[in-house]
């Protein structure tokens, strides 16, 4: 999932988790090492009061960039 993340061909990246898995994302960030936080964004369901509404914001800006 990092290399998919990372890779150049991904114009933008919106990595949504529940927040209860095993791979939770602040191991994936570090997993990541460096990376344009302006082209890879991230959500946890569970810490958000809509899911659907904050992926769609994430989104928004992700194809602005």
């Amino acid at each position: 999932m990092v290399a998919l993340a990372k890779h150049p061909n991904a114009g933008g990246v919106l990595v949504m988790s529940l927040g209860c898995e095993n791979n939770q994302q602040n191991e994936f960030k570090l997993a990541m090492g460096t990376f344009d936080e302006d082209r890879v964004k991230f959500v946890i369901s569970q810490d958000v009061a809509d899911e659907v509404e904050a992926g769609f914001e994430l989104m928004s800006e992700l194809v602005k960039k």
